[in-house]
């Protein structure tokens, strides 16, 4: 009695699993751009934070008593 070793590699996954691990794939792939993305959009919030409150405080300042 012979046993066949081989794996089938060709049939190892399901289309679906196919495509849901090529799309896993990418998604990690373009990781580090997202979290630089994150980090940019951060710092350009607190810089209008910052800006509108310079402006608040100007507006403030110029107000008659």
């Amino acid at each position: 009695m012979e046993v066949d070793m081989t794996i089938d590699v060709t049939n190892a996954y399901t289309p679906h699993q196919r495509r849901a691990r090529a799309v896993y794939r990418s998604i990690a792939t373009k990781r580090p751009q997202v979290g630089i993305l994150a980090a940019e959009l951060a710092v350009l919030a607190v810089m209008m934070l910052v800006a509108a409150g310079l402006v608040a405080l100007r507006t403030w300042l110029m107000m008659p008593n």
